[in-house]
């Protein structure tokens, strides 16, 4: 079993996110904005963004998980996120301890979902996937 860490999201299933509400919503006890060591990137013609290990500072939300529901919350979003733990080669994404940062610059120790490729796609502007959808991109659009 996977230690209990908050949970580091920074695409699809942050607030207004597609996959909030079926896959968090009513399953942690607080959320924070935060960021992660990482560069976001995103492709147009698909409706979620990869995170690759790097420069920069990811924006982002931690969700400290329901400690009764932590177990079956991770392994949802592990199918979701297509990571395979006994199959690491061929998942879409990776599932890592990392360390974010609260806006008050204290360190948390996070589960976050690393993409398991090389870079794809365009750099994310301002490195937020939030503030890209704000600013109206949707699939199979440009900026």
């Amino acid at each position: 079993m996977p230690p209990l860490l908050p949970l580091f999201v920074y695409g699809t299933l942050r607030q207004g996110g597609r996959y909030h509400q079926p896959y968090l919503a009513g399953r942690f006890l607080s959320w924070q904005p935060a960021t992660l060591s990482g560069r976001l990137f995103y492709e147009p013609r698909e409706e979620y963004p990869c995170l690759l290990p790097g420069s920069g500072m990811a924006r982002g939300e931690i969700y400290q998980l329901e400690p009764a529901t932590a177990a079956s919350t991770l392994a949802r979003i592990d199918r979701l996120e297509e990571y395979l733990p006994d199959k690491e080669t061929a998942s879409l994404y990776l599932r890592r301890e990392a360390l974010a940062y609260r806006e008050d610059g204290e360190e948390v120790k996070v589960w976050v979902y690393y993409w398991n490729g090389g870079r794809t796609g365009r750099p994310v502007p301002g490195n937020d996937y939030a503030g890209l959808l704000q600013r109206g991109w949707r699939k199979g659009g440009e900026e």
